[in-house]
């Protein structure tokens, strides 16, 4: 039978249950991590990704790169990190920005590509992105050097809490917004709609 043939509630009620599965895997291994039990960490991670979990990718990717519970092993790293990236992870869309920016898992740098995998992890609202394209502008390294652009970029990653950016903003004697950001406001009227 066709997937279009089973009954939208079968299907979704599926979905849902693998969705669960790969979510409890994922807590396992995350888990695991924490209590320095790489091994099991490790078991647990490539669990997750098979059952459908696209965040546990980028953590397989890393026990490959830092050889946590399997021997370490670039190549097998920068194929779970290209997984990640290309299944819209911004973590691991960040992670492959870095690995092409600085050259690193047998990649020659190619700082372009990493930026353009870097601008995709920050347009997916990973901070420490945000925070290291803040630094390309601060120091002119792989974009025109541009320190309104690096103090924008280190703003929107200290709205995400990045506290590099904040120190950062710091050094550079930029006082705090006084104005609330774009992002909160747009929170504060979803909330109010939600609740009114």
């Amino acid at each position: 039978m066709a997937q279009a043939e089973v009954p939208f509630r079968v299907a979704m009620n599926s979905v849902e249950k693998t969705t669960k599965k790969a979510d409890r895997l994922l807590e396992k291994a995350d888990e695991a991590f924490d209590n320095e039990d790489f091994d099991k960490a490790y078991r647990y991670y490539v669990k997750a990704a098979k059952a459908g979990n696209i965040d546990a990718y980028y953590n397989v990717g890393m026990c490959f790169e830092n050889g946590w519970g399997v021997k370490t092993d670039f190549k097998k790293a920068l194929e779970w990190y290209r997984k990640s990236a290309y299944s819209s992870v911004a973590l691991g869309q960040y992670k492959l920005g870095i690995l092409y920016f600085n050259g690193l898992c047998g990649l020659e740098s190619d700082r372009k590509k990493g930026l353009e995998w870097l601008f995709k992890a920050a347009n997916g609202c990973e901070p420490w992105a945000m925070e290291f394209i803040g630094n390309c502008y601060r120091e002119g390294n792989g974009v025109e050097k541009n320190l309104e652009e690096a103090i924008r970029w280190y703003r929107m990653a200290a709205e995400y809490g990045d506290e590099d950016a904040m120190r950062h903003l710091q050094d550079l004697n930029v006082p705090q917004q006084e104005k609330e950001s774009e992002t909160t406001v747009v929170a504060k009227e979803q909330n109010n709609a939600t609740y009114n």
